[in-house]
């Protein structure tokens, strides 16, 4: 049986309080610079109904690679660690394997 390579991260984000619109801001930023990332299959953003302080970030990877050089790039390291990352109160991030290939 072939092994499928991708990885998919659900992240969620707690934006402090009054901050949220700010946060989606700097994901819009990201999200241009993922365009251009060949091992990105996969980037979007929701915020719940609920709170809008709360946002989920779903993405899909080629695979490790692909991962690795999202992490490494500038538009990461500007928006992502600089931008997003003061702007929370909290964040948790799961990473998953496909359970089966499907071409």
């Amino acid at each position: 049986m072939k092994e499928d390579p991708r990885i998919c991260l659900t992240v969620h984000y707690w934006a402090q309080s009054g901050r949220s619109a700010e946060v989606i801001a700097f994901l819009r930023m990201v999200a241009l610079g993922n365009a251009q990332e060949p091992g990105m299959l996969d980037f979007q953003v929701y915020q719940a109904e609920c709170d809008p302080h709360r946002i989920l970030v779903y993405e899909v990877f080629v695979d490790q690679a692909g991962l690795d050089a999202h992490r490494a790039s500038d538009h990461y390291d500007t928006y992502v660690r600089g931008g997003v990352f003061p702007l929370l109160r909290e964040r948790t991030v799961e990473a998953y394997r496909p359970a089966f290939y499907q071409p």
